[in-house]
């Protein structure tokens, strides 16, 4: 009887971790890791205000759809977090060192803002670009390019910071 006893509990242990090891899209679901890329010095900084305002409702219509969004910077481990300007083999190599949760697909993009001055006023205009890897294997499985719907007009004089909060107002729309 100790010995039926052990089998099942054994059993059972060992289809549980089976369980836990399988990855997340196997319930339907994905982990998807929401990385910023920035090492072209004519995106916006991973880390400044803009950034992250993007982020946030880049992570939302990705809850919204059903899927489990996760930011880099929420998961643990002792990754650099705080650096930008990163490469895109150093974003890929902090995707895979991710362990919990098991990542799926990693989202990585850039926001690419510009600006026209006219003689009455700044035209803004917004690009965000990105695509998706699988962590696992590596494969490409597509990209993305959301342009802003329209121009949008900022003060005439807009300097740089002016002109990022004028992305940043807009970073829904783009989301």
């Amino acid at each position: 009887m100790k010995k039926i006893l052990l089998t099942l509990v054994t059993g059972l242990f060992v289809v549980g971790c089976m369980e836990m090891t399988q990855p997340a899209f196997a319930q339907g679901r994905l982990n998807i890791l929401i990385m910023g890329e920035d090492a072209d010095i004519d995106t916006i900084p991973r880390g400044h205000r803009i950034f992250k305002r993007v982020l946030a409702s880049l992570m939302n219509e990705l809850h919204v759809g059903g899927n489990d969004g996760w930011d880099e910077v929420a998961v643990p481990g002792d990754l650099a977090q705080d650096r930008s300007r990163r490469s895109n083999e150093e974003i890929i190599a902090v995707a895979r060192l991710v362990q919990r949760p098991p990542i799926d697909v990693a989202v990585i993009f850039s926001i690419y803002p510009s600006a026209v001055q006219t003689q009455i006023a700044t035209r803004v205009d917004v690009r965000i670009e990105g695509r998706l890897i699988n962590i696992p294997d590596g494969r490409f499985l597509g990209n993305f390019e959301v342009d802003s719907p329209d121009n949008w007009i900022a003060p005439f004089n807009c300097d740089n910071d002016c002109l990022l909060e004028s992305v940043g107002d807009h970073a829904k729309v783009l989301a």
